[in-house]
């Protein structure tokens, strides 16, 4: 599951996207007013894992649009959710 955001978000007027990457089974509560979004999380079986991702236009090979933004959060959230395969020969 994500919490995430895209557009003019600092002091320079360009693109950042910020997004919190999360499992749905660990989310209490998700807050939003029209300047924040919070989500409360717990952990299960005793772990909570969580990742936080930010992409700005201006660096190398930058993410210039929201479009973009939210085709690179659905690839990074398909890496994620696949399991790595190891195979020793």
């Amino acid at each position: 599951m994500t919490v995430a955001t895209y557009g003019n978000q600092s002091l320079v007027p360009d693109a950042l996207g910020e997004a919190v990457l999360y499992q749905t089974t660990d989310r209490v509560e998700l807050v939003e007013d029209s300047l924040n979004q919070l989500v409360v999380l717990t952990p299960t079986g005793g772990r909570l894992t969580y990742y936080l991702l930010a992409a700005w236009a201006q660096e190398g090979g930058g993410i210039t649009s929201q479009e973009q933004f939210s085709t690179f959060l659905a690839a990074t959230l398909r890496e994620l959710d696949s399991p790595v395969a190891v195979t020793i020969l």
